[in-house]
């Protein structure tokens, strides 16, 4: 073998082992980094804030419903002392155009000798712009933790639902209904509930 061709076998070689050492896979693993799991901190809802005519509005309203809660729980009749109490929420000229009528709901379960039993609750209530004369409000009542007891103790159905004209299963009725109402400013006795329609809608 002359010289020559020893050269050449020794470039194919080299070559070789520079294609084979080329082609050999890497042996070191390749590291991805792991995402790293974060717990999201839920934004609470903000709260909002109202002007001071809403919150007289909303004050006036939330006071009406915990003064009819009193009185179902203890109605005596319209000549009860706590009647005069009314007057601080509802004007008595606005008396028939608040649903249900409160001294036709409060006396109808006293002559019965019914009673509640619980609370309605306002779940919602939210007034419309911070006028300085009239309010409109929606509002949600929930009834669910109430009922309507006998003499004895015994849960009987309402006695009358003015809305209906009859008397009405209380499992006929929603335990959530969506009220409005329109609170108005007087000058001289401050906001009073003008009205109260609504109850024909569950919320």
């Amino acid at each position: 073998m002359t010289s020559r061709h020893r050269r050449t076998l020794a470039r194919l070689a080299a070559a070789a082992l520079f294609t084979l050492t080329a082609c050999t896979p890497s042996t070191t693993a390749s590291i991805t980094p792991t995402p790293v799991a974060t717990s999201a901190t839920p934004t609470p809802s903000p709260t909002p804030t109202y002007g001071p005519n809403q919150t007289a509005a909303i004050a006036t309203v939330t006071g009406y419903y915990a003064w009819w809660n009193a009185a179902r729980k203890n109605p005596r009749g319209p000549l009860d002392p706590k009647f005069g109490d009314l007057a601080r929420y509802v004007p008595s000229a606005a008396i028939q155009k608040i649903t249900p009528m409160p001294y036709a709901d409060v006396s109808d379960l006293g002559s019965y000798g019914y009673r509640q039993v619980g609370d309605m609750v306002i779940t919602q209530l939210v007034p419309t712009g911070d006028n300085a004369s009239k309010i409109p409000v929606t509002l949600c009542l929930d009834r669910t933790a109430t009922s309507v007891v006998d003499a004895a103790g015994a849960t009987v159905d309402a006695p009358w639902d003015a809305r209906a004209g009859k008397n009405v299963p209380a499992a006929e009725l929603f335990t959530r209904s969506t009220y409005f109402a329109v609170v108005t400013h007087f000058p001289d006795s401050g906001w009073l509930i003008t009205e109260i329609t609504g109850g024909a809608t569950s919320c």
